[in-house]
């Protein structure tokens, strides 16, 4: 890639292609540059979901797509391209001479630096699949180079913590997504990396740019708070004992224990954290005393754990008026790991 620079701090990027490190596909209509009166941008979702659960877990999850223009483009005079010329606040961005799939990496975590803490994106909230030919303000989309970011829609804080990515959030799983670099037009000479594969004067120039987003799915958790409600409690102090087992895919993935204790009538609680989200919970009250009855069942179940802190379940015990001497029992549990991965639990009371 040939690189023209200016007198001032401005960089002009000639003949840019485009130079996208999460894309898989581009297509579209191609043209001389000179013919190209507008373009547009398409970014999919991927087709390649393992069942119509994942996709239903992915759409849940709300994924729109903000454009940022950190380059303008002109039609250059003495080639078939275009002269990219970076723009405010992104000009400060440096381009080697030289730029490998590693290069091209870092300057996009670079240029989302930017536009998380000064950028403003010419377009907001656009849907996935959707056809992005004009700005919010209602005009044609320039011709330029673009960062495309992927997040959450309900997200308040989408930019990662420790990453240039950012993030969209279903009820099982986390999504994120590296940044993308996209020039509008761009080059039909690129493989299915994004990359391009010859000379830059090969290829002619695609104005409606569809490319297919790329991600990666990382397990979400969820806390569980278990509310213990107690009757005409007159009495010691007493010791209330739960068993929380999460099963997914088949798998114990979870297994602990909480205890709550309580010297009155009314209401107390214990949480759980860690819980993955879209498993089965099963809690269990496995001590109350002999001073208590159970006012309905003793197990709950949660069918599909969420992950967020709504998770509850409520028990509730009557206290019987039995008089029954010391306070509490000492749990020691042990986990034994089966061939087949599972875990099955002992509970020794003392």
């Amino acid at each position: 890639m040939r690189i023209k620079r200016s007198a001032g701090p401005r960089k002009l990027l000639a003949i840019l292609i485009c130079l996208s490190l999460m894309i898989c596909a581009i297509g579209g209509t191609v043209f001389a540059a000179g013919e190209i009166e507008k373009v547009s941008l398409t970014v999919k979702p991927t087709e390649n979901f393992a069942d119509e659960d994942a996709e239903k877990d992915f759409n849940e999850a709300k994924v729109v797509l903000d454009l940022y223009q950190i380059a303008a483009a002109e039609k250059s005079t003495d080639y078939d391209s275009y002269d990219f010329t970076l723009t405010e606040p992104f000009d400060t961005l440096e381009v080697a001479e030289e730029m490998d799939a590693e290069a091209w990496q870092s300057f996009a975590a670079q240029a989302a630096g930017i536009a998380k803490t000064s950028g403003t994106p010419v377009v907001t909230g656009a849907a996935l699949g959707d056809k992005i030919e004009k700005t919010d303000d209602g005009e044609a989309l320039p011709f330029g180079w673009y960062l495309v970011i992927a997040r959450g829609e309900d997200e308040k804080d989408y930019w990662s913590k420790d990453s240039d990515e950012t993030i969209a959030n279903s009820s099982v799983y986390e999504y994120r997504f590296s940044p993308i670099l996209v020039s509008l037009p761009t080059k039909d000479d690129v493989n299915e990396d994004g990359y391009r594969k010859s000379s830059e004067e090969d290829g002619e120039w695609i104005a409606d740019v569809s490319i297919t987003l790329k991600f990666t799915q990382k397990q979400s958790f969820g806390s569980l708070t278990i509310f213990k409600t107690i009757d005409n409690f007159e009495g010691e102090m007493a010791t209330f004992v739960f068993s929380v087992e999460a099963v997914k895919d088949g798998k114990v993935v979870f297994s602990d224990i909480a205890t709550i204790h309580m010297g009155k009538s009314g209401t107390n609680s214990a949480t759980l954290d860690k819980i993955p989200a879209g498993s089965t919970v099963t809690i269990k009250e496995v001590y109350k005393g002999a001073r208590f009855d159970s006012v309905g069942s003793d197990t709950i179940t949660i069918e599909s754990f969420l992950a967020s802190d709504e998770n509850e379940a409520e028990f509730e015990n009557t206290y019987n008026k039995k008089i029954i001497g010391g306070y509490g029992i000492e749990n020691h549990f042990t986990y034994t790991k089966e061939a087949d991965g599972t875990y099955s639990v002992d509970v020794e009371q003392r």
